[in-house]
């Protein structure tokens, strides 16, 4: 009888304890939520500030240098290098910046004696295309490919520099949409070098892309979704300048390297998703619709 008392009495008071230590939990998890929410509004509106003032910066920069270029040649060409760095630098993945380039390289060739000036302005273009090619080679397929001036020389018609299938590290659409038998899809590439401009060092290539071929079927490509010719210099970014393919795809070809006393030259096939394309290139609204649905 008097175990069954305590044991009623034990119950009795164990339901308010019980209650209050629910209650301290809930408050404790309430709490902590607040803070983690107060938190995250707190970084989100500082890395807003943060992206807003460097927003106004890069406008007012993008302003002024692109000024100097707009305005009566007034400023030497020493400086539109400089100034051209300053837009490279900051602006490449968002603007085609190909025109300015050729236009200054014109201005200095015309000019004469500023061998300095065009060593600087097509290392600037080096660096730009080599740091575009990296950010794309992590998602998508980097294929170099070399020119022999004296077999280019020797096959008017023109010299085929590449034919094989490539096909992407990893495209993140197709991932979405279709998991793993995204990284079976392949193409089909054939580039023919046709001529090479020694005043311009430019090169002119044929470049037949096929439509997207599964591997597993083993079946050679029976059409091509791209069959035209592009002449490929120095100042040709493949961010801004680059080829529409189906799938939300894309590909561009870059002048690498020249070495004119040696006889050839190196250039570079990138074969690449669309969500990896610079901030101008806008994707088509099939390309859109077909991947929501």
């Amino acid at each position: 009888m008097r175990e069954e008392v305590i044991s009623t009495w034990v119950k009795f008071l164990a339901l308010p304890l019980f209650g209050t230590v629910l209650t301290g939990v809930f408050t404790w998890f309430q709490n902590q939520r607040e803070i983690r929410e107060n938190n995250n509004r707190i970084y989100a509106e500082l890395m807003s500030q943060r992206e807003s003032a460097d927003s106004a910066l890069r406008k007012d920069m993008f302003s002024s240098i692109i000024g100097t270029f707009l305005r009566p040649a007034s400023k030497s060409v020493e400086q539109q290098v400089l100034h051209l760095e300053l837009l490279a630098n900051n602006f490449h993945e968002a603007l085609d910046l190909s025109p300015l380039f050729k236009h200054v390289h014109r201005q200095l060739e015309r000019e004469g004696n500023h061998e300095e000036e065009l060593e600087r302005l097509e290392t600037l273009a080096a660096q730009v295309t080599k740091k575009e090619l990296v950010g794309l080679s992590e998602t998508g397929s980097v294929r170099e490919v070399t020119i022999d001036f004296r077999k280019l020389a020797a096959n008017p018609a023109g010299l085929e520099i590449l034919n094989e299938d490539r096909q992407m590290r990893k495209d993140t659409i197709k991932e979405m949409r279709r998991a793993q038998e995204a990284s079976k899809i392949r193409r089909r590439f054939i580039l023919d070098a046709l001529s090479w401009d020694d005043k311009r060092r430019e090169v002119t290539i044929r470049m037949r892309v096929s439509e997207p071929v599964d591997p597993d079927t083993n079946v050679a490509p029976q059409s091509y979704e791209i069959d035209d010719t592009f002449v490929v210099g120095f100042f040709d970014f493949p961010l801004v300048d680059n080829t529409h393919l189906s799938e939300a795809q894309r590909c561009a070809l870059v002048l690498n390297e020249v070495r004119e006393e040696e006889g050839f030259a190196k250039a570079t096939l990138v074969y690449f998703p669309a969500s990896r394309a610079s901030l101008k290139d806008k994707p088509y609204y099939d390309e859109v619709m077909e991947e929501l649905r």
